[in-house]
């Protein structure tokens, strides 16, 4: 299976259960990349990470849960597009910020609870 036939079936499941934005392992797809609804990404990397604020957060794995958690409000990701597999590098903002560093997240293992326990906040 190629990375875009991956990518849409990521975008159906990300959309059947109502979500943003959805990785790879959280469908038990040990490749690294996510969808959202503004971007498909293949090995994605912050390169730079702006402006730290709290926010609420949920995730599709832990369904009804959310947490505050520090996140970048802007962001630099470099990456490959799963189309083209051209090296791409974006900036997101706000919302879309928090997304992609969600996604990559998951993407190393880290569930937005892990920073409760990390920071010791309830």
């Amino acid at each position: 299976e190629d990375a875009k036939e991956v990518s849409e079936r990521l975008f159906i499941a990300m959309k059947k259960c109502g979500g943003i934005g959805i990785s790879a392992n959280q469908v038990g797809l040990a490749k690294r990349m996510f969808v959202t609804d503004f971007v498909a990404a293949i090995n994605p990397v912050i390169l730079q990470a702006y402006y730290y604020k709290d926010v609420d957060e949920g995730c599709l794995s832990i369904p009804g849960v959310s947490v505050k958690i520090g996140r970048a409000k802007k962001v630099k990701m470099k990456y490959f597009d799963i189309a083209t597999w051209a090296e791409q590098e974006a900036t997101y903002v706000d919302k879309e910020a928090h997304i992609v560093q969600h996604e990559i997240d998951h993407l190393n293992g880290v569930l937005c609870t892990d920073f409760n326990v990390l920071t010791g906040r309830t």
